[in-house]
């Protein structure tokens, strides 16, 4: 909990470095950083190692923001965690980031769940449906869930839509009378059903 608090106050000291106008390029360019972290762990080792010393890295870290638009930004806020020893508050310090541009941008931060691996433009078009529901832009992060079996589940934080093949199938097996509901239905169809 205290490094939740602590993420979130360097999130609030970093977005007032920013200038409103810069907003979205943050925003984006925390969503890309977000995603770089999750897929590369090994990233946020080196940088939490008590084994490496710190202007190791710090040599490490340096030209990783060259293209980034914000590059002086995230060079101050990544050089200040690994030299305050804080950079295992990475992570939860980009969450508290995006959460407070995306707010500040008049956007939801929506957990998109899908059955399976999806092209870009089927994603987006689903983010298109999403936005069209909740009335405004959405930046999402996307997670597969077998479990689902087909469709999707929009979490925001004030609404789910739950599109899944799923719940849709639990719809219409609380609906089904016991006449209408076959009996030779697959055990697998059941267990979704029943769960």
């Amino acid at each position: 909990m205290k490094d939740i608090i602590l993420a979130k106050r360097y999130a609030l000291a970093a977005l007032q470095c920013l200038k409103p106008e810069d907003y979205q390029k943050a925003s984006d360019e925390t969503f890309e950083l977000r995603k770089a972290f999750k897929s590369n762990p090994d990233l946020l080792k080196i940088i939490t190692s008590s084994a490496i010393h710190k202007n190791q890295k710090l040599q490490f870290v340096e030209g990783i923001f060259d293209e980034f638009y914000c590059k002086a930004f995230w060079d101050n806020i990544l050089k200040t965690l690994i030299i305050k020893n804080r950079g295992s508050l990475i992570e939860l310090f980009l969450k508290s980031l995006d959460f407070l541009l995306i707010e500040a941008l008049d956007q939801t931060h929506i957990d998109l769940i899908l059955a399976h691996e999806q092209d870009p433009e089927t994603t987006s078009l689903i983010d298109r449906e999403v936005e069209k529901i909740l009335g405004c832009k959405v930046i999402t992060d996307v997670t597969i869930d077998k479990d689902i079996i087909g469709g999707f589940i929009a979490l925001s934080k004030n609404q789910i839509i739950d599109a899944s093949i799923r719940t849709q199938l639990r719809k219409f097996a609380r609906k089904s009378t016991p006449s209408v509901v076959r009996s030779d239905i697959p055990p697998a169809v059941k267990k979704i059903v029943n769960s």
